[in-house]
């Protein structure tokens, strides 16, 4: 299926992730409670114009990042700055609206 992009079973024809921006949005879109997800799952949603699904306690991503992401990117810029890149800024976001977690929703 990967290889030819026709699904074997019903011969039509499958979309197939190819591109490495369409695979790390595919991943992250599996993996949305992963925290290092975050920022492609809000991108995902945004474009998608389901900006429904950021924030509040029934959402699928909070609509503040978990303290892991925001720990991983700002080192991240760090590293990028260090080699004289210009690294993406992460701008200060309001307090979410209720407590959220992964673990909780699953439970």
């Amino acid at each position: 299926m990967y290889h030819t992009g026709i699904d074997p079973l019903t011969g039509q024809q499958v979309v197939v992730a190819k591109g490495l921006r369409d695979r790390k949005t595919q991943s992250a879109r599996m993996q949305f409670f992963e925290p290092e997800n975050y920022f492609e799952m809000l991108e995902a949603l945004e474009q998608a114009g389901r900006q429904g699904l950021i924030g509040g306690c029934d959402a699928l991503i909070p609509s503040v990042p978990p303290p892991e992401t925001m720990k991983a990117r700002s080192a991240e810029t760090r590293s990028t700055r260090s080699r004289g890149q210009e690294g993406p800024e992460a701008s200060p976001s309001p307090q979410a609206e209720c407590t959220w977690s992964h673990q909780a929703q699953m439970s």
